[in-house]
């Protein structure tokens, strides 16, 4: 992350011990959450070489209660080709709703499926924390009110999925 302190909250891809050929589920997900958000964006780089997106979905798609829920419907979800790295795909999941959100959710959910032919290895998968790339806000009411002018950026810390491919 851009080093800011304090940081109001995480966003998390996870950690995941695999095999090759094996398929995972990763869940980016909101944790240490010290200051409410209304808004939270983040692009997700994923090494087509290494992994294919089989499916991304707003929420936990393990949650059966899933499309019932906020998150799910107050999520966006896309993925896309790089502009600068054409062996990049970007997930990206917005998070954006009227009332701030003051708790941990998984935002999105996204299964990957690992290459047959990779290494054994730790393999990391960032976010895009540019000034274009994931961020999160907050709504500020005044007096009952706000508009969006109100909304303010939120310092995050962006963790991406660390992915351990193993033998055993």
């Amino acid at each position: 992350h851009i080093p800011r302190v304090p940081v109001a909250l995480t966003v998390d891809a996870g950690v995941y011990e695999a095999k090759a050929g094996d398929t995972v589920k990763l869940k980016i997900r909101t944790t240490d959450v010290k200051e409410a958000y209304n808004a939270a964006v983040g692009y997700l780089k994923i090494d087509t070489e290494k992994f294919t997106v089989l499916n991304v979905t707003a929420g936990d798609s393990d949650d059966p209660d899933n499309e019932e829920s906020r998150v799910y419907s107050s999520t966006i979800v896309s993925e896309y080709m790089s502009d600068e790295d054409e062996k990049i795909k970007k997930v990206c999941c917005l998070f954006c709703d009227i009332a701030n959100l003051n708790e941990g959710a998984v935002l999105a959910t996204v299964e990957l499926k690992i290459s047959n032919d990779i290494n054994d290895g730790n393999y990391v998968l960032p976010f895009d924390i540019s000034d274009e790339g994931s961020l999160a806000n907050q709504i500020v009411y005044k007096d009952d009110s706000f508009t969006v002018a109100d909304a303010r950026a939120l310092d995050v810390e962006f963790r991406g999925a660390l992915i351990k491919v193993g033998r055993d």
